[in-house]
């Protein structure tokens, strides 16, 4: 069985270059392809301070250190870079060119140091640097040269006809031989208005066909002579142009001379070998010693001919276009033209050859002669082939790729400050992400004016540090958001920077509807849970009186009045109850659309003497003064009586609610323009910005607090703002703030309709009576602040034989626990001023009290408010309404019970 490759045998097979090196700069591992480039054994490597082994100077010998080097700098700094051209240097001391990339070495999740991945380039780097002194050469050979030459470039009317050309480039010599000066960026029709049609025809056939061509002719337009010879320049139908000037024969003669003496020493100086081939004898001879060194031939060897040549030297694929190239040039004398691949005879290496040649001596229009020049470009032409192939991966992948990317140009003043940038390329991709076409060449001040000027200064800093970046920026203009990747390009002077960016705006917006979403649906639960546990509590808190009360009807038979005083606790809890359900009722009825109005015309007056009348109890309980401001003059609305009631009495208990006790309320009514405002203002605990934009939405309520007596479902004013939606008006609050009371309006449309009576909504009660044992006898404490409840429970616990005080403030029990000495305490939460948890846990701290049963007897029934009040010291939570058999079961399993005489 073939076992599975190790990480260590895969890291050995690679052909680059791979070490790794630890914060300190120390090789860890480097595999013996990393070693070998650079003339070490692995082990040699091994704990040496790679830095200072390889990569302690620049390509100019001047050593640097770790901190300031760009691998240092990427170890330090956690970062992934990629170098494409640096030097590593041998163990001999010579130069190696490398491409490499460094990112960080993560072990089990930490960062241990970095890691090193190398390409040994040289052979690409003295290829292209070969390429580019050959071509430098040629510009030089070109520029020196006594012939004229130019590059052209055709122009052509709307049916395709070539009628003009326009001069692209020119040699020194073609401004003396065609007599035109300035022509670059001209068109021979501008120089030369009758220009002769058919030689610009004869330009284009060569653009078309590629066939280079060759003539003498007179240029009766320009008065001269020419020897030209024509031939296609590139794919783009560019032509180049070599000519000469034979109006004086003499000349011509002289001139070539020169010019062919010139030819020699410039070919010598460019490494070009020379040839003539005999058409009269078909043989062909080197002219110079870089001919025979071309070829793999020895000087004393013999001419060959052009059939030998043909044969043994050029490769057997490319034949065909040789012969071609030859028999064009005899028969046409067309400028000789020949490229392809050749064997080399001593070593039968397969090269690239390039050959050039004129015609000379032409006998019944067929060339005799053919001289040229003849250069081995198999380095350019491999450099060229791998550049290709380079090239057209990055083409496909940067056309191809769905992230934008465009690359720029940074664009400072004076001082050094970015403050514009040009794009020099830009991928398919970028329009798809920017909306932005046709700007390639253009500024991005040009293009997007009132661009922010955080974009100058990211990328700035990013061509002047070297350092890429990564950020997300918003585009105004554009109303887009990006998601960018920036980096340095070029030289380390190079203004130029790559980006990489996504348009990200759909995803932040989809996020930041998720979040709204998320924060709605958060404020909706939260509002459910705070809504559930308050109707729990605000539904227990009549219960427990009322439970109370049915539990010790049976011992007050007797007693006409103290029965009658119960029943009306007992009523006025009842009333309360179906206050709240009514309230949810008409919420659900009006959310549901299932309410109709019985409106009639009354005075406003009315409704709020009918309001007054069915909160005065509230009123009076709380030691309140309501004071009425009414118009003597009667103001009429369209109401629905009983429903107008409701939503006036719930302004008035809700300011009765949230004020303290004796309190002043005021009703307020006017009449304005087309409409009657009411409004109820208290001094209580008043509104918060924040508060009154929420006051209307249901279950919201202006506290929620615990301590309050008082706190409400949150129905009430939704309930009071669907209302008056319901009757055509409007409702708002408004405060200066906490605890500097509320003012809540509404306002109603004027009535055009005659007066009519509304009925009153009458009550009923319903009276349960129920039975109780006796338990055994203990001083018990009862504190609760709503008094029913107090007073119930305390009777109730009586009649059984216990020793009772009952108080309504948590300060008010700790006197009574000082002197009392309660065996049993019950204890509501909901308390004013302290809470039940704050008195439990003042109580346990009392002297003598560590062991008094503490009973929470409350409306909040929560698994989190069971923990509050066990964490408080209460040994038992009690949920309001509890029966007299659960408040008896705890009683008669406390231990060692007083009985009282």
């Amino acid at each position: 069985m073939v076992s599975e490759p190790t990480p260590l045998s895969l890291l050995e097979a690679s052909g680059d270059g791979i070490l790794s090196f630890n914060h300190d700069g120390l090789c860890t591992f480097i595999n013996r392809a990393g070693a070998s480039m650079l003339g070490y054994q692995a082990d040699d490597l091994i704990d040496a301070v790679i830095h200072d082994v390889i990569h302690h100077r620049d390509s100019g010998g001047v050593t640097c250190a770790f901190t300031d080097c760009k691998i240092g700098v990427a170890a330090r700094g956690g970062a992934s870079i990629r170098v494409e051209d640096e030097i590593f240097w041998h163990k001999n001391g010579s130069p190696v060119h490398v491409t490499y990339s460094v990112s960080p070495l993560i072990v089990g999740g930490l960062n241990t140091g970095s890691v090193i991945n190398f390409t040994d380039v040289s052979n690409l780097h003295n290829a292209g640097l070969s390429v580019r002194l050959r071509e430098e050469r040629y510009r030089n050979l070109f520029a020196s040269m006594d012939e004229g030459c130019c590059l052209i470039e055709l122009i052509y009317d709307d049916a395709g006809r070539a009628t003009n050309y326009r001069f692209l480039e020119t040699n020194a010599a073609f401004d003396a031989q065609s007599g035109l000066v300035d022509a670059v960026g001209k068109t021979i029709v501008e120089l030369v208005p009758d220009f002769e049609i058919e030689w610009i025809e004869t330009y284009a056939n060569v653009a078309r066909t590629g066939t280079p061509f060759r003539f003498e002719t007179e240029f009766k337009s320009m008065g001269y002579w020419f020897d030209v010879f024509v031939t296609r320049a590139d794919d783009f139908g560019r032509i180049s142009i070599l000519f000469k000037d034979t109006t004086s024969r003499k000349k011509i003669a002289q001139d070539l001379k020169q010019s062919e003496e010139k030819v020699r020493l410039a070919t010598d100086a460019a490494e070009l070998g020379l040839w003539i081939w005999s058409a009269t004898t078909n043989t062909i001879t080197w002219e110079n010693d870089k001919t025979y060194e071309i070829f793999g031939m020895a000087k004393a060897d013999a001419s060959i001919n052009a059939a030998q040549f043909f044969s043994e030297i050029v490769h057997p694929d490319d034949r065909p276009s040789f012969a071609e190239a030859v028999k064009l040039t005899v028969e046409t004398q067309a400028r000789f033209y020949f490229e392809g691949r050749f064997l080399h005879l001593d070593s039968r290496e397969l090269g690239w050859l390039e050959m050039t040649g004129v015609a000379r001596g032409i006998t019944n229009g067929r060339t005799e002669t053919i001289i040229g020049t003849i250069k081995d470009i198999s380095s350019r032409k491999t450099a060229q082939v791998q550049l290709e192939q380079s090239e057209e991966r990055f083409r496909s992948l940067f056309e191809s790729m769905d992230k934008a990317f465009c690359l720029i140009e940074m664009i400072f003043n004076e001082h050094g400050v970015a403050y514009d940038y040009r794009f020099l390329k830009v991928n398919p991709a970028f329009i798809l992400h920017t909306g932005l076409s046709s700007i390639v060449g253009k500024t991005v001040n040009e293009v997007i004016p009132d661009l922010e000027p955080e974009w100058f200064i990211r990328f700035g800093e990013v061509a002047l540090s070297g350092e890429s970046t990564r950020f997300t920026q918003n585009a105004q203009a554009l109303e887009r958001s990006f998601e960018i990747y920036a980096m340095k390009t070029g030289t380390p002077d190079s203004p130029h920077v790559a980006v990489i960016f996504t348009d990200i705006t759909e995803r932040l917006r989809i996020n930041n509807d998720l979040r709204r979403m998320a924060a709605t649906l958060s404020e909706v639960d939260r509002r459910k849970n705070e809504f559930l546990a308050t109707l729990a509590h605000e539904l227990r808190n009549p219960l427990a009186p009322i439970r109370n009360a049915l539990s010790l009807a049976p011992y007050l038979l007797n007693d006409p009045s103290a029965l009658s005083n119960m029943f009306q606790m007992m009523e006025r809890q009842v009333e309360q109850m179906v206050h709240l359900v009514d309230d949810l009722l008409d919420v659900a009825r009006i959310t549901t659309g299932k309410v109709e109005l019985k409106q009639t015309t009354m005075a406003i007056q009315d409704i709020v003497a009918r309001a007054v009348e069915s909160s005065a109890h509230t009123i009076e309980e709380k030691g309140h003064s309501l004071r009425q401001l009414l118009p003597d003059q009667p103001l009429y609305v369209d109401i629905d009586v009983t429903r107008m009631i409701q939503v006036i009495s719930n302004l008035i208990n809700n300011a009765v609610k949230y004020s303290p006790a004796g309190s002043s309320i005021d009703i307020l009514v006017s009449s304005e323009e087309s409409e009657v405002t009411l409004s109820v203002i208290d001094t209580g605990v008043g509104i918060s910005n924040a508060g009154l934009e929420s006051v209307f939405d249901i279950f919201s309520q202006v506290s929620t607090s615990s301590s309050m007596a008082e706190g409400g479902l949150g129905i009430g004013l939704s309930l009071v703002r669907k209302l008056m939606e319901l009757h055509g008006g409007s409702v708002s609050a408004s405060s200066e703030g906490e605890n500097k009371g509320s003012n809540f309006t509404l306002r109603l449309p004027h009535s055009l309709n005659l007066v009519s009576d509304a009925n009153e909504i009458e009550s009923t009660n319903t009276i349960t009576t129920l039975n109780s044992e006796t338990t055994i006898k203990m001083r018990v404490l009862v504190v609760d602040d709503n008094v029913d409840a107090a007073e119930t429970l305390s009777t109730l616990l009586e009649i059984f034989g216990h020793d009772v005080k009952t108080c309504y403030d948590g300060c008010d029990a700790f006197t009574i626990v000082e002197t009392f000495l309660p065996q049993v305490i019950f204890l509501d939460i909901g308390l004013p001023t302290l809470n039940g948890y704050e008195v439990a846990r003042a109580i346990r701290e009392m002297p003598g009290q560590q062991n008094t049963t503490l009973v929470a007897l409350t409306g909040w029934g929560a698994e989190d408010d069971r923990k509050q009040a066990k964490d408080a010291g209460f040994n038992h939570h009690l949920t309001k309404p509890t029966g007299i058999d659960v408040i008896s079961a705890i009683l008669a399993e406390l231990s060692e019970p007083v009985l009282i005489e």
